[in-house]
């Protein structure tokens, strides 16, 4: 499950990337991606139940590394 705040949300300006996120989540049927069992949200947290993939968020490793070699692509 990706917990998300609320407050994070708003304070970067994100409002449009979170629902963006969830629409393309909810329509993307691939093997290769997660998919997204279920979204809801709290009066503080949105909420994505998806599938358990280890390794945490693509983006993560793009902003840390920048791009991937091709052989760990």
């Amino acid at each position: 499950m990706k917990v998300v705040s609320k407050a994070a949300v708003l304070k970067q300006h994100l409002t449009d990337q979170a629902w963006q996120e969830r629409r393309i989540l909810e329509r993307a049927d691939h093997p290769f991606l997660v998919k997204l069992i279920a979204a809801f949200q709290s009066e503080s947290s949105l909420f994505y139940v998806m599938d358990y993939c280890p390794g945490g968020e693509l983006y993560y490793y793009l902003r840390r590394i920048g791009h991937f070699k091709e052989l760990t692509a």
